[in-house]
């Protein structure tokens, strides 16, 4: 906010204008995703970096030139660099150079350049040609941007689409989409994180029909602000410029409605809506564009303390957006995981079923049956929904899916007491994903409790190897070595555990076992009760003290 607040001054000459916008784009409801969510934060950190570069783009280049050699390459280097970590935050940063340019053109269009610029025809490759620097300088930050990608995930989209809709059906949908991005801005009472947001498949659909009467208001809007050589022309242009990436994303029916991806464009609108009261302000008289502005600001921000509660805790949070989009099959199968983490078992089992019947074919449901039965202590149908989940997922091409299924249908046939088709299986898993660190583990655990303490080591330090940071694996390693009488090891991962994850009780039980097998009593006693501090029901510490107690180290 105090950004657009420094930059709106210099881009439309009106500090009435800035203020007004600023003050809206701090309380508009629509942006209360982005704040309380982290799957928004990309979103905020990627507008802060467009910003800034606006405002040094913006800035007069010849001050800067005019201080000294060093000013002109801080101005480069912080173009180079704004763009790079915008789109490290996110891709909607690729925006950068469009909306720089688009103000340029404006400016020229204006007239206001100065020379030799002033009599330059309003056409980009002037404007290129005349600010060549800082578009290389945004150019070189893109550049080191895509190579990194590249690099890291193997091209620029490495990642298939999946099925998509007809080229006449994908337009309509998108300008259906177009309509509902403005009502979200210009009404945000029903405000969700999840949409449904069906296939328009005619042009007589009635969004389409308001998407393409939104578009040619738009589209009048524009020429005419810019025709005047209103700046408020540059705030719709950022508006389409912004959410132009929203419309590339792959239809899944499941959030390509989004209210995250309205915060740049958000910043446009807002500017349209403050250029209209101050033009409101100066024609009616400041205390009635004042009453104005303070009544949309309250409204605005009642809405966003409201929209703001509804994100203090996830089973309410997903309830109210079930009250909007009642058939969305992910939003059920969302809840079902909130009551499957708080141990609500009915209610998880009815909602991830209710998700399984909307969405036929859906590896995710059947996965989360499977851990749902698993933990109603039925193996059986747990195996029969992984089977499924594995079905499902290679259906539509999901490897991870399928090795994380056979994972978790490896764990239910050791509980059947089927151990060999168990090690078979995880290692199906781990041959269709050579990097799933907890098919090694599992398996590694699994040849421990067979007494294979060899395979179980090898397996272990392959999950350590992918993964340094699995505190599950180190505490199993260190069992492993406590059982080699390694005492030495296994104190070092188990140690390194604990440092991983603290409250595991399990791990200072097996830290109390190997103080035992030392003969240091008193120090294995305080870990087995602080291991029963952390979890009470821990067998293996409560087995230790009474080991103490009767005297026996074994």
């Amino acid at each position: 906010t105090l950004s657009l607040h420094d930059a709106l001054p210099i881009w439309s000459g009106d500090s009435t204008t800035a203020l007004f916008a600023a003050l809206l784009f701090a309380a508009h409801p629509v942006h209360t995703e982005n704040v309380c969510w982290i799957s928004g934060y990309p979103d905020l950190e990627a507008t802060l970096f467009i910003l800034l570069a606006a405002l040094i783009y913006t800035s007069p280049a010849e001050r800067l030139k005019s201080r000294g050699f060093k000013w002109w390459i801080l101005r480069v280097i912080g173009l180079a660099l704004c763009s790079f970590l915008g789109l490290l935050a996110k891709e909607t940063a690729i925006v950068i150079p469009v909306i720089c340019l688009a103000w340029e053109l404006f400016q020229r269009r204006e007239g206001v350049v100065s020379a030799p610029s002033r009599r330059t025809p309003p056409l980009a490759l002037p404007a290129l040609r005349d600010r060549w620097t800082d578009y290389l300088a945004m150019t070189c930050g893109i550049a080191v941007y895509l190579a990194l990608r590249v690099h890291a995930l193997g091209g620029l989209m490495p990642f298939s689409m999946g099925k998509q809709p007809p080229p006449s059906v994908a337009s309509f949908t998108k300008v259906a989409l177009f309509y509902r991005y403005w009502a979200k801005l210009l009404w945000p009472m029903e405000l969700t994180a999840f949409h449904d947001f069906p296939l328009s498949e005619t042009l007589w659909d009635r969004h389409v029909a308001a998407g393409l009467a939104t578009l040619a208001l738009f589209v009048w809007l524009l020429v005419w602000l810019w025709r005047r050589r209103e700046p408020a022309a540059l705030g719709l242009v950022i508006f389409a410029v912004a959410l132009a990436p929203a419309f590339w994303l792959p239809y899944s029916g499941f959030n390509l409605l989004a209210e995250r991806y309205l915060y740049l464009p958000s910043l446009g609108f807002c500017w349209l809506v403050g250029w209209c009261l101050s033009a409101f302000t100066r024609r009616m008289g400041q205390k009635r564009g004042a009453l104005l502005l303070v009544g949309v600001l309250s409204a605005y921000s009642v809405r966003t303390e409201a929209r703001n509660l509804d994100w203090r805790s996830e089973i309410p949070f997903y309830k109210q957006g079930l009250a909007i989009a009642p058939d969305l099959a992910e939003l059920h199968l969302l809840l079902g995981e909130a009551y499957l983490r708080h141990d609500v078992l009915p209610e998880a089992l009815q909602e991830t079923r209710t998700a399984a019947s909307l969405k036929p074919g859906y590896p995710e449901a059947a996965n989360n049956l499977g851990q749902i039965y698993s933990q109603l202590d039925q193996p059986d149908k747990a195996a029969e929904q992984y089977r499924l989940a594995i079905q499902y997922a290679q259906n539509i091409g999901l490897s991870f899916a399928v090795a994380r299924a056979y994972n978790n249908l490896a764990y239910e046939l050791k509980r059947l007491g089927q151990t060999g088709n168990a090690i078979l299986t995880y290692r199906k898993a781990i041959e269709i994903n050579p990097e799933f660190s907890g098919a090694y583990n599992n398996l590694g655990y699994l040849f421990f409790e067979q007494g294979q303490y060899e395979e179980a080591e090898k397996n272990l330090l392959r999950a350590l190897q992918l993964e340094p940071t699995f505190p599950n694996a180190a505490s199993n390693l260190g069992l492993v070595y406590a059982q080699m009488g390694k005492l030495d090891l296994a104190t070092a991962y188990l140690n390194e555990a604990v440092r991983l994850e603290p409250r595991s009780g399990e791990t200072f039980a097996r830290l109390g076992e190997v103080a035992l097998a030392r003969g240091d009593r008193a120090q294995a006693q305080q870990l087995f009760r602080h291991a029963l501090e952390l979890h009470p029901d821990n067998k293996r510490a409560a087995a230790g003290l009474d080991r103490i107690a009767s005297g026996k180290t074994r």
